[in-house]
């Protein structure tokens, strides 16, 4: 999802290529639709090097949702006081997230996000520029596991509705986990599936139904494994140290770099490099000899991987600067094969985008789960994911400041974790869950995330996807990094630091309830899936507020419905 929006940012607009979907993700109108590259009867392969001088990136290349970011004004950061909420107010608050939750359940048992209702309706239609993405991401079967596991992490409050509910839905999950096999997106059906079926297979004492759990489960899990970058060959073993050093400026003062190009994104393929769909007229790309139909390859000796890659590396170089790019020319089309081209061993949003750690640390997370019930893994698959994330991590010599990138490739982020704060802790944990970080990393983790999390509060209301002018944070990292983060606090051993951090995290969602019990954090994701998040959370955190927990609530009770 960032992808698309710093390709428009940085005046790389993907064209579509047949046959693969273009991601679904609504374009500005203003936004000139791509055309693929006219086929050559007789191409006559070679390889070129042309200079482009490189341009400065125009202040509304994507037209609508640049302006969007134009006019957002970031919000101040929460005032948080550290202090741990009552054990009534607490109580009260999970138990109006649980009741709207209760009451949204469809008669089937399943959960299902409706852009139409779910969404705020004082957002206009116009701004709602990522509903379809939403959709495509909160299929039924996520949106049921995730609700299940909501309820289920604060059972105590309402011991028989939340048994009923859960029982209605799991059924709909283990059969339809297994068999979700969308291209887009599918990551997080697989993950979050497979940590509901784990947990409730630990809970039944059914025989009959933990083996259709396990079944799903099985299945489930090879969808994930099959999903994965296929190869680790790139993957260093750690960051070159002029990487790790670099002390990259990504203030928004920073003027980023420009070609005026349409790189089209590939499913799979045999060639190297990246197609250019589009070419602007007029702009650097074009003034320096680059056609629709040519395949970068390199830029400044730089091979390029993706098309994510593509934009990161056009990103840090200065206008003016006169860049060196090799280009492929008069290649015949590859050969399409299904899956990803990438070979990273992480997993991303799409097959053809490189893997993103946070894409990459919630598989990694679930994996591990299903193997405390017995599902085998291949150690191949776990070994590419950790050695991934072990690639992405970014240490700032001689401070605690830590941090992971988007991608291997992302250089933009540098050493500044405001650009990472949702990922520090997830990532760290998932490394930890594997017996690849020390429980002191996954505390010092933490301790960024507290000190820097405010960085996320600031873009909360946005309502596109990612805010260039704020290290590209979203307000759909809210709840899933406080989610994450609150799952790692388990792994931090001093008590009064686990408490401090969990209060910290409890306070701000507490603070983020809206009058009818509900939570949001990105307005086209609804409150479906932010009270969801946040309830999961909060259950993480029951060891901040236990008195909360200490008998049911009475508003909750079946007599009173």
């Amino acid at each position: 999802m960032r992808l698309i929006a710093a390709l428009a940012f940085l005046g790389l607009v993907v064209a579509p290529a047949a046959p693969v979907a273009p991601p679904p993700v609504c374009f500005p109108q203003d936004m000139e639709k791509q055309d693929e590259p006219k086929k050559q009867d007789e191409p006559q392969e070679q390889e070129l090097e042309i200079e482009i001088v490189v341009g400065k990136r125009p202040a509304n290349p994507g037209g609508g949702f640049m302006q969007q970011d134009a006019k957002f004004e970031l919000k101040q950061p929460l005032a948080l006081e550290g202090v741990a909420a009552k054990d009534k107010a607490v109580a009260s608050a999970v138990a109006r997230g649980m009741e709207y939750l209760l009451n949204t359940q469809l008669a089937d048992g399943t959960w299902k996000f409706d852009p139409k209702t779910q969404v705020r309706e004082e957002v206009p239609k116009n701004e709602r520029y990522f509903v379809p993405t939403a959709s495509q991401t909160l299929n039924k079967c996520v949106t049921t596991a995730l609700c299940c596991m909501a309820l289920r992490a604060h059972e105590e409050l309402a011991p028989e509705r939340v048994r009923t509910a859960v029982e209605k839905g799991l059924p709909y999950v283990i059969e339809n986990a297994p068999k979700h096999d969308a291209r887009q997106y599918a990551v997080w059906t697989w993950s979050l599936s497979i940590e509901f079926l784990a947990a409730e297979y630990g809970r039944t004492k059914d025989a009959e139904l933990k083996e259709r759990i396990l079944t799903s489960v099985r299945g489930t899990v090879e969808k994930l494994v099959n999903g994965q970058h296929a190869g680790n060959a790139r993957v260093p073993a750690v960051l070159p140290k002029a990487v790790e050093k670099a002390q990259a400026k990504t203030d928004a003062s920073r003027e980023r770099g420009y070609f005026g190009v349409g790189p089209v994104p590939e499913e799979g393929g045999e060639l190297p490099g990246i197609l250019i769909g589009r070419v602007e007229p007029g702009q650097p790309a074009a003034k320096g000899g680059l056609k629709k139909g040519d395949r970068i390859l390199e830029v400044n000796g730089v091979r390029i991987t993706g098309v994510d890659h593509l934009y990161e590396a056009v990103a840090e170089l200065a206008p003016g600067e006169a860049a060196k790019v090799k280009v492929l020319r008069g290649a015949k089309p590859a050969a399409k094969r299904a899956g990803s081209n990438r070979e990273d061993g992480g997993w991303g949003y799409y097959g053809w985008m490189e893997a993103a750690t946070n894409c990459s640390s919630t598989a990694l997370l679930a994996l591990e789960k299903a193997r405390t019930v017995g599902v085998e893994v291949p150690q191949q698959c776990l070994d590419r994911g950790y050695a991934y994330l072990a690639a992405t991590k970014m240490i700032r010599e001689g401070t605690d400041e830590v941090g992971f990138r988007y991608t291997m490739q992302d250089r933009s982020d540098g050493l500044d974790v405001r650009a990472s704060v949702a990922r520090v802790a997830p990532c760290f944990y998932a490394l930890h869950a594997g017996g690849h970080a020390k429980a002191a990393e996954v505390e010092q983790a933490v301790e960024v995330f507290a000190r820097r999390r405010g960085e996320l509060d600031k873009v909360l209301g946005y309502p596109g996807n990612h805010v260039g002018k704020s290290f590209f944070n979203s307000a759909y990292y809210f709840m899933w990094s406080h989610y994450y983060t609150a799952r790692a606090l388990a792994a931090v051993k001093d008590g009064a630091k686990r408490k401090k951090h969990g209060t910290t995290i409890q306070e701000a969602l507490l603070k983020l309830q809206r009058e009818s019990g509900t939570w949001t954090d990105h307005e086209a994701w609804g409150q479906l899936y932010g009270t969801a998040m946040c309830l999961m959370a909060l259950g993480e955190l029951k060891f901040v507020t236990p008195g909360a927990y200490r008998q049911p609530v009475g508003t909750l009770d079946r007599r009173e419905y």
